[in-house]
């Protein structure tokens, strides 16, 4: 990259317009205005979704690439906005005045592009991300417009936090219950019947050391929940070493499309699928009793570290800045 690099995951505050009208004189002029400028610009939280928004920004330090991280003011740059309607809004104005030469969005802007009136297709946004493949045909069934501009972008997880220091304690299983509708009922029972001992972690219950402490004693690890676009609690598991078994059953409940997927990027190095009850029992039995091993930290470091999927990242703004 030639230009300097800027990383959006809200807009500047002199860009704002709540609370006062955008031409009155008190909103340039208020202490209230400045005042919300300068707590914005020392505290400098890290926003929109954390987890995708701290890999990168790592990744970037990790690769040595130059960057700016919410600038207040832009000039001849490449923008990447990570998330936030207004924040798009705010980068598509930019480069409508020539603030902008390249301008990447996603993943996390809206969940559809007809949710958010289609911004995500404007003419002015370059190139837009999502986490996989199931969401990439999901996006384009909604905006047939984003075809030639949309690429697939998995985030990656810091392995240096997630790493195992101690052996699992034998029999020990981790549940990760995300979805109320799961069975989870049938699966303490399979548990039971095989002699576990079972935790349970509910999600948003959690602050990420109590995870990291609840995979470092598990063998393995119980995964409940729906339609992932990329599912990086997955992922922060694989880095534990610790191999996941993924409820496959939620499209039984909610009208997804046939082709969401539970686990993206689950694969025979990180874990297995499981429809029901009958189907967890057979595969953890063949798991506890060494018939079937997994590697999932290192498939994690060979596909989703922080310096590899900002680096990915780069390659594919490169890569659309040829055919703009």
């Amino acid at each position: 990259m030639n230009s300097q690099l800027a990383i959006y995951t809200s807009p500047p505050p002199w860009w704002r317009r709540e609370a006062v009208p955008d031409n009155s004189w008190l909103k340039r002029t208020s202490l209230w205005y400045g005042l919300r400028c300068l707590k914005a610009w020392f505290r400098r939280p890290v926003g929109g979704h954390y987890a995708v928004t701290r890999s990168l920004l790592a990744g970037l330090r990790q690769n040595g690439v130059s960057f700016s991280y919410n600038p207040p003011f832009l000039s001849s740059c490449e923008v990447i906005v990570l998330s936030g309607v207004d924040t798009l809004r705010f980068a598509i104005e930019q480069k409508a005045a020539g603030r902008i030469k390249f301008l990447a969005a996603g993943p996390n802007i809206c969940v559809l592009p007809s949710l958010c009136d289609y911004l995500v297709a404007n003419e002015a946004v370059d190139l837009y991300v999502v986490n996989s493949e199931w969401t990439r045909r999901l996006y384009v069934e909604d905006c047939p417009a984003l075809d030639n501009k949309i690429a697939i972008w998995p985030s990656g997880v810091d392995v240096d936090f997630w790493v195992r220091r101690n052996p699992p304690r034998p029999g020990h299983v981790l549940i990760y219950l995300k979805n109320s509708f799961a069975p989870l009922g049938d699966v303490e029972r399979v548990l039971e019947s095989l002699h576990m001992c079972v935790k349970i972690l509910r999600y948003g219950e959690y602050d990420a050391s109590t995870f990291k402490a609840f995979l470092e004693s598990s063998e393995c690890m119980i995964y409940m929940g729906g339609a992932e676009s990329q599912g990086i609690a997955l992922a922060e598991a694989w880095a534990m070493d610790v191999p996941t078994f993924v409820w496959a059953g939620a499209d039984k409940i909610w009208p997804i499309p046939a082709y969401a997927s539970s686990a993206p990027y689950l694969s025979e190095h990180t874990g297995e699928l499981w429809i029901d009850s009958e189907d967890l029992a057979i595969k953890l039995i063949a798991f506890f009793s060494n018939r079937r091993c997994y590697t999932p930290r290192s498939y994690v470091l060979h596909s989703l570290t922080d310096k590899l999927t900002a680096k990915n990242l780069l390659r594919l703004v490169a890569q659309h800045q040829g055919s703009v």
